[in-house]
């Protein structure tokens, strides 16, 4: 793949177990990360067309399973 202009579109969000069962449930690979200095979660995977997402949600949402 080659990249663009752009490297990602991120968007702040609610529900990270749910959205974590969601990808799983649809096969689609993902990377969770979690800010060491603030907790935010960070929820990165590639929609249809190739361009990376990024979903950041809070710090007291609880690890998903």
């Amino acid at each position: 793949m080659v990249a663009g202009v752009i490297d990602h579109v991120a968007f702040s969000g609610r529900g990270l177990a749910a959205a974590v069962a969601k990808l799983k449930g649809k096969g689609i690979a993902y990377e969770l990360r979690r800010l060491p200095a603030y907790g935010t979660w960070q929820l990165f995977f590639h929609d249809p067309n190739g361009a990376k997402v990024e979903i950041d949600f809070d710090a007291v949402e609880p690890a998903p399973a």
